[in-house]
This record gives C-alpha cells, sequence and structure tokens, in this order.
C-alpha cells in the first residue's frame, strides 16, 4: 500500500500534466476521492493513513503539514518533496479518473462534495478542534453506494 506522500505526488503530477493546479485543499479531496474509490473498486485502501474529519473535509494529517508552507497556493509539481516512485497501475488509474472528473473544481467546490451529509465525513465531524478518524469501513460502503448510483 502506498505512503500517502507517494499518491500525493501522483496527484499533483497528473494534474500538472493536465494543467491543473493543486493546492493542499484540493489536494486533500483528490487524495480522499481516490481513495474512496480504490477501496470501492479493490476492497482495498489506497493510503495507509487514516483520513481524520478535519472542518474542511477529510484530511489525512502528515499531508496536510507537508505542504501546508504553500497555504492556499499551488503546489509546484517539482516541489521538495516529489520525488517519490511512481504507484502501481490499478492506483495510477484510479488516480487518473479522479483527476479527470473532479481535478478542474475549486477546492472549495471539493470540499462541498466531501461534506454530502450521506457521506463518511458527515457521521464523524463534531468538533472543528478535534479531528476524528473516519473509519475506512466507512469510506468504502459511500464510494459503493455511489457506484451503485451512477455516480
Amino acid at each position: 500500500m502506498p505512503r500517502a506522500l507517494d499518491v500525493a505526488n501522483e496527484i499533483i503530477r497528473d494534474a500538472a500534466e493536465r494543467g491543473i493546479t493543486v493546492t493542499n485543499l484540493s489536494l486533500q479531496k483528490l487524495a480522499y476521492f481516490a481513495h474512496g474509490w480504490h477501496l470501492a473498486l479493490t476492497g482495498e485502501p489506497l493510503i495507509e493513513e487514516g483520513f481524520e474529519a478535519w472542518r474542511f473535509g477529510p484530511v489525512v494529517p502528515s499531508l496536510y503539514h507537508k505542504f501546508k508552507l504553500y497555504s492556499s497556493n499551488p503546489i509546484p509539481p517539482d516541489h521538495p518533496l516529489a520525488d517519490t516512485p511512481p504507484l502501481d497501475e490499478a492506483a495510477r488509474a484510479v488516480i487518473v479518473k479522479v483527476i479527470e472528473v473532479f481535478g478542474g473544481r475549486s477546492g472549495f467546490e471539493l470540499v462541498g462534495l466531501s461534506h454530502d451529509p450521506a457521506g463518511p465525513w458527515h457521521r464523524v465531524f463534531h468538533d472543528p478542534a478535534i479531528g476524528a478518524t473516519i473509519p475506512d469501513r466507512d469510506i468504502g460502503r459511500y464510494f459503493k453506494q455511489l457506484a451503485g448510483a451512477g455516480a
């Protein structure tokens, strides 16, 4: 299973190839969507670390802290932590599709999508000062439901 940084770099690289900029906020949501779809399609997590329910949606804390220096600015594809190995084809395929579908949306549009009242973020988010872990089983179940609904 890839590290969160490996997945983040794949998202940043793929988005850059398509002329899409990625901020820390949008990176978190794109990683969450890729993780969710990977869980739904393969039954396996894409990222080894858990997502937490933060005020602006699901977040991998280690990624947030690695990229917070960019604030709301685009993360350059050649950032200092960019040198990670490419992912396997199954992981890449999910990321490519997530970028195709969601990559052109703003960070706050992605936040809105991640805040679905029927979704796993909404079920565990209670206090903006505390990040509660979102269980992978809930993420996988939610994305399977989306797939069944034709999403």
